[in-house]
């Protein structure tokens, strides 16, 4: 199973190398940052279910990006427990556990940077939350988007630290 796309085409269409963990997962197009922030809402009896208020309680940060050159082996990295010797799975076949153990360093590094570090988005804790969709038209090459998830670097708690622009601390 092969979805490729020739270097050429991969290097016009393409925004950054992306490397999670030290698997270079190779070119991707522009990525889409989602952060979500959850509110509890403050309300109280008098005004009924006028909002008053909110206190912020959580997020959850997504990270969407578009791989130009997917094979079997790629697809075993970033879809966990969707991919098993030569079967693909629709859906995960193992429940429980901690994302977060899954979790490791993912590094965007801009084209235009050339070998400069300085731009690298370098984000602490990222692990692929196996969402899958692809849309084939038999007319071009596939493209899959991957999705990870993003999680605040525990040992450095109280702290929320996500990741760094540029080159991370010792």
């Amino acid at each position: 199973m092969s979805f490729e796309q020739t270097a050429d085409q991969i290097i016009v269409n393409a925004w950054a190398t992306i490397t999670w963990d030290v698997k270079d997962l190779g070119y991707t197009g522009k990525p889409t940052v989602k952060v979500t922030p959850e509110y509890i809402d403050k309300t109280t009896a008098q005004t009924g279910k006028v909002v008053l208020g909110a206190n912020f309680v959580g997020a959850t940060a997504d990270l969407v990006f578009p791989l130009y050159k997917t094979d079997l082996e790629m697809l075993r990295a970033v879809m966990p427990g969707y991919v098993e010797g030569e079967a693909f799975y629709l859906l995960p076949t193992a429940l429980g556990g901690d994302l977060y153990d899954r979790a490791k360093l993912l590094t965007l590094h801009p084209l235009a940077a050339g070998e400069s570090t300085e731009t690298d988005i370098n984000i602490l804790k990222a692990a692929p939350i196996g969402a899958l969709e692809l849309a084939r038209d038999g007319q071009g090459h596939d493209v899959l988007p991957v999705v990870f998830r993003f999680f605040p670097d525990r040992s450095q708690l109280p702290k929320l630290v996500w990741g760094y622009i540029g080159d991370v601390p010792a």
